[in-house]
């Protein structure tokens, strides 16, 4: 499985190596900060157009 985006790539599975559970755990909650920061940005920009 591969995500791509402009600034960088996450890949996962097709590797020789054994995934670390803690390191995909980390990258997986750092993804999910993103969204959230971006969401409730987002979401805060729609609120003051709305004024």
């Amino acid at each position: 499985m591969v995500a791509e985006d402009d600034d960088f790539i996450i890949t996962y599975g097709e590797s020789d190596e054994p995934y670390d559970e803690e390191k995909l755990r980390r990258a997986l909650e750092f993804v999910l900060q993103i969204m959230m920061e971006y969401y409730e940005k987002k979401k805060g920009n729609e609120s003051e157009g709305l004024k």
